[in-house]
This record gives C-alpha cells, structure tokens and sequence, in this order.
C-alpha cells in the first residue's frame, strides 16, 4: 500500500494526459504486476481519502491489497490514523482534533 499527495496529479491517462499521471508513475515504481489490482486505466488506485481536505491517494501494489483495502473502504472498517507535525510547545504527546481544520476558531 501507498499513500501519496497527489492533489496536484492528474490520477489516470484521459484524452490530452496520456503520461506523467499517477497511475504512470505507479506502474514504473511497481511493475507491471500492478495492472492486475483494479481498473487497467487506473492501476493500484483505491481511493482518495478525505476528498474535500487533502489530495492523499491511497494505492494498492498488489491485486489482493486492492480488493483488501476497496473492501475495508466500502464497508467502512478502515482506519483512518493522521500525524501531524506541529511547531511550539504541547500540552501533551497526543491528543483529539474536535473541528474541521479550515474553519475560524
């Protein structure tokens, strides 16, 4: 599995972005072993995570981490686990974001 920041990416070919797309580079980094996980126009691609707030693409390198990771998303068992890098002092080591970070607090 993978998780890239693709939101500047063009995800697959499609007429006027036939090369430099994510699945392009996908099939150079795994081989051609990847165009059995999914859509042959789209190999390996799961799913975009949180479509609204990242550009995160989760991708599969293998046929059975394809249909593994589509079944977790479909039925809604993955887990979704975020780590974020902050600058200043804590006042712990972990702890809840309860807000949507793009609002005005």
């Amino acid at each position: 599995m993978s998780s890239i920041n693709a939101e500047a990416w063009v995800c697959h070919p499609a007429p006027g972005n036939e090369h430099g797309t994510l699945a392009s580079a996908l099939l150079f980094h795994c081989g051609e072993s990847i165009r059995q996980a999914g859509d042959p126009k789209r190999p390996g691609i799961v799913h975009r995570l949180d479509k609204d707030t990242s550009g995160v693409i989760v991708a599969a390198k293998s046929a059975r981490a394809y249909d593994n990771l589509r079944k977790q998303i479909g039925e809604h068992t993955a887990v979704r686990r975020y780590v974020t890098l902050v600058h200043g002092q804590m006042e712990g080591d972990h702890g809840e974001i309860r807000f949507p970070p793009w609002t005005k607090h």
